[in-house]
Order: structure tokens, then sequence, then C-alpha cells
């Protein structure tokens, strides 16, 4: 009489198309054998689906994209940047003025800018999946990731965390777990901010980012 081999079902969670997430994100998403994209709706201001938190030298620093009108009860994906706002340059330029003396800004400077310079069209959340994909492909995660399948087929149970990251302000520094301090560009004046942007993360550290996240995951 044969036996049946136990199987164990792949852990699938949701993840929202943040803009620039942090950096709990990312660590939730090497802890999941697949990640699903999702763009619940309606589209909601203030949370992070439009800002991120970066470390300024007068201590974080939000950075918000405005959003062009209308937006109420839209679907995420139909909400659009508004275009008639210098965002892109405002944004580089706090990133820069921020991250230009860590200690990886250099190596990393070109395709961060590149973010900023393009006059894309498309919507908030190909805008945030575009960067999601190329912040993974730097730090090269392992990391499967499957867009707009929330209601699709997919093996394993599906763990939802987009109600987690909706719900926060970033500013919060909040998490659902505890990080690991690293050291930041002001850290000899000013004191560790854990979960901000995964910007912070990959300019301080650079190739190390991948280990650090890994660590985390594991923790």
């Amino acid at each position: 009489m044969s036996q049946e081999v136990p199987t164990t079902l792949p852990r699938v969670i949701q993840l929202p198309l943040l803009y620039f997430p942090p950096v709990s994100w990312f660590v939730h998403a090497l802890e999941a054998d697949q990640v699903v994209l999702g763009c619940p709706r309606p589209y909601r201001k203030q949370t992070l689906r439009n800002r991120c938190a970066i470390m300024s030298a007068n201590g974080p620093l939000t950075l918000t994209v405005p959003v062009a009108k209308p937006w109420r009860n839209a679907a995420f994906s139909e909400v659009r940047p508004d275009t008639a706002r210098p965002w892109r340059r405002t944004h580089w330029r706090a990133i820069e003025s921020a991250y230009s003396r860590s200690p990886f800004f250099l190596y990393y400077r070109d395709e961060a800018e590149s973010w900023f310079s393009k006059d894309r069209v498309e919507s908030l959340a190909a805008f945030n999946q575009a960067c999601i994909h190329d912040l993974i492909r730097i730090m090269q995660l392992p990391v499967n990731v499957n867009v707009d399948q929330v209601h699709g087929p997919h093996e394993g149970e599906l763990t939802d965390y987009a109600p987690f990251f909706l719900n926060r302000r970033q500013e919060e520094g909040s998490s659902l777990m505890a990080l690991p301090e690293y050291r930041q560009v002001f850290s000899e004046r000013l004191p560790f901010v854990p979960d901000l942007s995964v910007l912070d993360l990959i300019f301080n550290l650079g190739p190390e980012a991948r280990e650090y996240l890994r660590k985390a995951a594991r923790r």
C-alpha cells in the first residue's frame, strides 16, 4: 500500500503597489513563495500608494505624488500623477540632497534619476509597478512576482498584507517586524529610523541590501 507524500502548499502573499515601498515590504516579499501585486479599489489618498519617506538632514521626509482629479471612487489603475505639478523634479532633488553623501549614491545615481526624468504618462499604479520591478532587479532578489492576478488562479492560501500597508502612515515607522539597524547617512547626529523607503537601504548598503533583507526575513 503506497503512502501519500505530504505536500506543502506554497505561501502566497498579496502586497499593494506602493510608491518606493518601505523596507518591510521587501522583507515580506522574500518570505513568500509567490507575490501577487494588488490594486484594491477604490483609491484613497494619503496612503503609501502615493507617498514614501526618506531620511533627510532634518529627519524623515515624506515625498508625496500629487494625483490628478477625478480620483474619488476610482480604481487605482485609473489614477494618474498630476503632470501639471513638478513632483518628479522636486522628489529627485530631495533624494539627491538627502543621499548625495551616502556610500552608494553614485553607484545607483543614473538609474535612480531615470525614474524621475522620464515623462511618463501612465497611471500611478503602472509607475509604481515599474519601479518595484527595477528595485527587485537592482537588489537581485529571488522574488516571484505576479501582477494583476489577485482574483486569478494561484496555488496556496493567499495572505493579504495590503490592509496593513494601506492603513499605515509612513512617518509612523510602524512595521510588522523588528528590523535591525544599519548605518544611515546622517547617523552621526540623528537616531536610526527603521522601515523608511527601500531607497534608504539601497543608497546606504548597496549590494549588501539583499543580505540585510534576507536576514530580516529569517528573524
